[in-house]
Parts: structure tokens; C-alpha cells; sequence
């Protein structure tokens, strides 16, 4: 793979493009196709070699600490993230090297591209994320501001600066069709008493119950979804199977297929609230009933048991 490396600790020095080894990815690890990467003070301090003493990378080795990217492989414990996902990421130190076609990254310490973001933006904001979090607290400490929170963030990335200070809210997408939060993020967050306000739950119109296969075909060239994996083929059929389970439920309540999908995210104990996108003042009545939604057990196990039956392998 092309790759841009250091060949020698020097201030200023440049950096050559080479032809480096593929990466080899462990049992935790994601194989990551680089997308977008950024640029900062951190990389020409590496570059210069002032850390060298506490990060003693050894050349030739590729820089780069910021990535956004597409996920290619997973390791064998990765049950998180699947090939297709779009991620950003701040490596671990000593696993460095986003300036690079791909990398194997540990899967603590990727998170979900949020959709809204485009590669480039992405990109731009893990090492800074880190930053911006250090002036949160600073802000906290100094009592003008009351709680702080974060968005998007991994179990190991809030780990890493829940040191700092307490972490009032979390930010995750979430969604009858996106569950992987439910495997650590939502038990860590009930364990240390983080708030979780949930993005999402209605997939950008895709649970709505108003989005056909002949909608999607229609949207304009610029839309994002139009390229969306869970917008085409062969994600598109399973997703829309379970807009029918979603509506069948919603017939049995008398409301729409938009409060189920909301009310399903609001049931669990660990979610404080849900926002949900709205374009018009009549979404905003359609959705704002799902606070009071309560699904019954039956409801509940239908949806389970369409993921058991349609989970990839």
C-alpha cells in the first residue's frame, strides 16, 4: 500500500511517499480503508522528534493520528463494527500512521461515524475532540458551565478522559435497526450514571415507514443515502422487512410507524431521550406522542426475534 513515511527524526524534515506492507489485523483489531486523515501540530512534533524520548517510533514508520474510513475486515472478537461501517478514529500511541491507504486499528478505539459528517470532517476531529474535552473540564472546574458530555464515543475513548472530569451525556446513534450500543456502551453508561441522549432512532427516514424502494431511487444525486449501504441492495430488503414488523405494531396501537421506532428506543432503561430530526412543524406532532408510548412485550419480542432471524453470520 502507499503510505507517507518518516525516514529520519529532522525538524521540518520531509516525508516520502513509499511502498509499505499491508497491515495485519489481530483478534481485536479493524482493517480500516483510510478515506480521510488530517493534519496537526502533534504529527510535526513526531516528525521533528521532541516525543521521541516517550514515543520512541523507530524509522522508517508512517505518520498520521487522525482517520475517517470505511471498515474492510474485523478481527475475530470484533462484534461491534462490521466491514462497511464508516468510522473515524485517534489510534492508540505506537499504532499511529493514518497517512496511509489503510490501517489495523483496535476496535476499542474506533467510533461510528456520525452520517451527517462528511470524511473530511470527520477527519478533523479526534486529536482535536481530545483538546476540546480538556477545556470542557477547565470550563466545569471553573463553575461555568454545570455538566459537559460527548458524542459518539467508544467504552475506551470515554474511558480515556472520564479521568479528567464526569461525563454527563452521551451522544450515540441508535435505532431498532442499529443495536451494537447495547453490548457495552449503554451498560457502561448505566454502571458510571452518563446520561444517553440517542440520535437517529428513526435511520434518516428509513424507519419512518414512509420510505420506499421507489423514494430512495427518486432521492436527488446529492443525497447521502443514495450511496448508503443500508439504502441499497442487499441491506435494503432486510431494512425494510422490518419497517413492516415496525407497522404491523403500530396498526395494533392505533399511531405511526415513526412513534414505534422512537418509543423502541426510549423503552430502554439506560436512554434518557432521543432526538429526532424534523423539517416540518407536522413531523414534529407525529413524533413527540412516542414519550408516552409504552410497547408491550409482545412488541418487543416480534422485533427481537426478526433480528435473531436476519443478524449477518
Amino acid at each position: 500500500m502507499k503510505a507517507f513515511v518518516v525516514d529520519k527524526y529532522k525538524k521540518h524534515g520531509p516525508l516520502r511517499l513509499a511502498d509499505m506492507h499491508a497491515p495485519e489485523i489481530g483478534a481485536n483489531d479493524v482493517l480500516v480503508r483510510i478515506e480521510a486523515t488530517a493534519i496537526n501540530l502533534l504529527d510535526s512534533k513526531v516528525r521533528d522528534g521532541e516525543f521521541k524520548l516517550f514515543l520512541p517510533y523507530r524509522p522508517p514508520f508512517i505518520l498520521g493520528h487522525d482517520l475517517a474510513g470505511t471498515v474492510i475486515r474485523v478481527g475475530a472478537n470484533v462484534r461491534q463494527f462490521k466491514a462497511g461501517d464508516e468510522v473515524y478514529a485517534l489510534p492508540r500511541d505506537n499504532r499511529v500512521g493514518t497517512f496511509a491507504e489503510m490501517i489495523a486499528v483496535d476496535a476499542a478505539d474506533l467510533a461510528l461515524k456520525p452520517t451527517s459528517l462528511s470524511m473530511e470532517e470527520a477527519a478533523s476531529i479526534p486529536l482535536v475532540g481530545l483538546t476540546a474535552w480538556q477545556a470542557l473540564v477547565e470550563l466545569k472546574q471553573s463553575g461555568k458551565v454545570r455538566q459537559i458530555g460527548v458524542s459518539n464515543f467508544s467504552v475506551a475513548q470515554m474511558e480515556r478522559i472520564r479521568p479528567f472530569a464526569p461525563i454527563g451525556s452521551l451522544q450515540p446513534p441508535y435505532s431498532a435497526l442499529r443495536r451494537e450500543i447495547e453490548g457495552d456502551i449503554l451498560p457502561y453508561c448505566q454502571r458510571h450514571g452518563i446520561g444517553v441522549i440517542v440520535y437517529s432512532p428513526l435511520e434518516s427516514g428509513l424507519l419512518t415507514g414512509k420510505m420506499t424502494r421507489e423514494r430512495i431511487a427518486a432521492l436527488p444525486a446529492n443525497d447521502w443515502r443514495r450511496r448508503h449501504p443500508d439504502f441499497q441492495p442487499p441491506r435494503l430488503a432486510r431494512n425494510l422487512e422490518l419497517v413492516e414488523i415496525l407497522r404491523g405494531i403500530a396498526r395494533r396501537h392505533g399511531c405511526s410507524v415513526s412513534e414505534v421506532a422512537i418509543a423502541w428506543t426510549l423503552r430502554h432503561p439506560a436512554v434518557t431521550g432521543a432526538i429526532v430530526g424534523a423539517r416540518r412543524p407536522e413531523q414534529i406532532e407525529e413524533s413527540a406522542p412516542a414519550a408516552n408510548l409504552r410497547l408491550t412485550e409482545t412488541d418487543l419480542a416480534e422485533i427481537d426475534a426478526w433480528h435473531a432471524r436476519t443478524a449477518p453470520a
